[in-house]
């Protein structure tokens, strides 16, 4: 084998889903990038944010990344929506550079000003409804439910039936 092919073996394989959630990502970081550069001129991401290794850098960036990014409809993102963003940046960097700090670490002081940052934002957006929406299934009557156990739709001996009990 060459030494590319062992190279590409070396990388492993990414999941298809995996690798979409980290371009989506990486989209998601470069148009906020490329928006708050047009919009503050004389405070700039810098454009090799994702090589960074500086934790005070990667801590200011990667804040006002997470405080200010939003849906195209404008609406702010759940937190955890914000937290799988994170991951995708997190898994790129760190593809490109395994020995890039895992910011993500809560156990790793150098990124507490990050952490503190996230569990302030996320409590806010939780605090006014964002990624609160639970889904409940709709509740059945004792005679609805009697009614299932006659009909057999829910029972203990097959399998289908012990799934839908």
């Amino acid at each position: 084998m060459s030494d590319q092919e062992i190279a590409k073996l070396s990388e492993g394989l990414v999941p298809q889903n995996t690798a979409k959630m980290n371009s989506w990502a990486l989209k998601n970081f470069h148009d906020w990038m490329k928006n708050r550069n047009q919009c503050n001129p004389t405070d700039p991401v810098p454009d090799d944010i994702l090589q960074c290794v500086d934790p005070v850098v990667l801590n200011n960036q990667l804040s006002k990344f997470v405080v200010e990014t939003r849906k195209s409809t404008g609406e702010h993102y759940p937190p955890a929506t914000l937290h799988q963003l994170l991951c995708g940046i997190l898994r790129h960097m760190r593809s490109n550079n395994p020995a890039a700090p895992n910011f993500l670490d809560k156990k790793d002081s150098r990124f507490k000003h990050l952490h503190g940052t996230l569990d302030s934002y996320f409590h806010r957006l939780h605090s006014e409804g964002h990624g609160r929406q639970t889904k409940h299934a709709e509740t059945i009557s004792s005679e609805e439910e009697d009614r299932l156990w006659r009909e057999g739709v829910i029972d203990v001996d097959t399998p289908t039936g012990l799934q839908n009990a």
